[in-house]
């Protein structure tokens, strides 16, 4: 489990990160390291993979809230699947203030109607009265009464117009759910799970760029080589750098990371590397031959539309709501709505180099597990022995109480993953925390999930 350094420099990382990287939303560190090789060199031809569809069907979650993954929970389609077929319910009812609007209107013009032909008959039976006439009702509103008549027909036109709409407005809110399982079930494919080497039934995530095509890119067909065309970026991370804060976007302070920030690893076996000599003055600079960012997308079984339309007020089903409501399973917003957040991009860095400058005693630290181990593991990137195959050419320099670890590989490694809210919640439902509230924990989880 990691320690109060490790946490401090991987939010310093993010931190760093956001100020060189513009980011459309908040960035997760992966931890441990991943590298970006989907599709191997098969490229587009591949289409999605295993892999690929297990990092990306995640739903973010507070890195605080999780201390078995880096800050997720996997299976977001089944979770939109369970919120479409079960939560929700395709009938508004008075939750819906549009649809209490509208029945509103429905009751208001049912009134009116009720008004208009009550004073009709009452100014009928005075001139029936006054007038000693043997007219009829339908009579007296057909010649006396026809400025009454009129009343009553124009109220009888608002009530059928105000029910009319409510009428459309209940057909058009469960036709649209049931339009967005269809979609959903049509969109699935299939993709062979390579635990069972079975086909099994998913719903897919795409990437603007696959892998291969994004190196042969920024190396000119040359996959190894330096970047020919690309975004060659560093960062620097000191003492002195600010720890990105997740209260704004997670209303919750409390961060924890799985892994430390700092270990050996050689042939799948971890080792720790011990920070008791790290310096309280340290740099840390990152450099990679290109810094990009991937956009991620849900496949055609999604509809975005659904959650923007519903996920407020539904209609729900008892016991689930839009957002957090006493005891019901909720889906949206903080602190742990159950389909939160979903990843929208991915940063990748290709060939990434680091210094370290942490005082003599901890280069001499990281040196000797080099050459014991063979691989050192830096935050989200992997040297030597612990990147496999892709980091047999890597390099490690020591100089006074510098180390310098390059990485020479053929593929990106996934920098940090980027989310957003499924359902944007109100600004004030995020800072409306108090201090007590903030480090409270994630309530389990009752969805069960494949």
């Amino acid at each position: 489990m990691s320690n109060d350094l490790t946490n401090n420099l991987y939010l310093q990382y993010l931190t760093a990160l956001s100020n060189t990287i513009k980011l459309s939303g908040d960035p997760q560190i992966i931890s441990p390291y991943q590298i970006w090789d989907w599709g191997g060199t098969q490229g587009s031809m591949a289409g999605l993979t295993w892999p690929q569809y297990m990092a990306l069907n995640q739903v973010p979650i507070s890195p605080g809230d999780d201390s078995s993954t880096w800050g997720s929970v996997s299976g977001f389609d089944s979770i939109y699947n369970l919120w479409l077929t079960t939560a929700l319910n395709p009938f508004p009812g008075q939750n819906d203030p549009q649809y209490k609007q509208m029945q509103n209107a429905v009751n208001q013009a049912a009134i009116g109607l009720n008004g208009a032909q009550q004073t009709a008959f009452t100014s009928y039976k005075n001139f029936a009265t006054s007038a000693n006439s043997t007219e009829s009702y339908t009579q007296w509103l057909q010649n006396e009464g026809a400025a009454y008549s009129a009343n009553i027909t124009l109220a009888q036109s608002t009530l059928t117009n105000a029910q009319n709409a409510l009428n459309a407005y209940v057909a058009s809110k469960s036709s649209a759910v049931q339009n967005a399982i269809s979609t959903y079930k049509s969109g699935l494919s299939y993709i062979t799970n390579p635990i069972t080497n079975q086909p099994t039934q998913v719903a897919g995530w795409a990437t603007s760029e696959f892998a291969y095509n994004y190196v042969n890119t920024i190396t000119n067909n040359n996959p190894g080589g330096p970047v020919v065309a690309g975004n060659r970026m560093s960062f620097e991370i000191t003492e002195a750098t600010d720890t990105y804060d997740y209260q704004h976007s997670w209303a919750s302070a409390e961060t924890g990371f799985l892994w430390d920030f700092f270990f050996g690893e050689a042939e799948g076996k971890w080792s720790k590397v011990s920070t008791e000599s790290f310096s309280s003055n340290y740099s840390l600079d990152f450099s990679f031959g290109d810094l990009s960012t991937i956009q991620v997308s849900p496949g055609t079984w999604y509809t975005p539309g659904a959650p923007a339309v519903f996920g407020k007020n539904g209609p729900y089903n008892e016991g689930y709501s839009g957002f957090q409501s006493g005891n019901n399973t909720y889906f949206f917003g903080a602190p742990s709505g159950e389909m939160e957040r979903m990843i929208t991009a991915m940063v990748v860095g290709y060939q990434p180099k680091v210094t370290i400058t942490a005082g003599g005693s901890f280069a001499t630290t990281l040196k000797q597990t080099w050459d014991a181990e063979g691989g050192l593991v830096i935050g989200p990137f992997a040297f030597g022995a612990a990147g496999g195959s892709d980091s047999e050419h890597d390099t490690f320099t020591s100089s006074g109480s510098s180390v310098t670890l390059t990485n020479n590989g053929a593929w990106p490694y996934i920098v940090a993953f980027v989310s957003n809210w499924v359902v944007p919640p109100s600004r004030a439902a995020l800072t409306g925390q108090t201090s007590q509230d903030s480090v409270i924990k994630r309530p389990n989880r009752r969805i069960v999930r494949r």
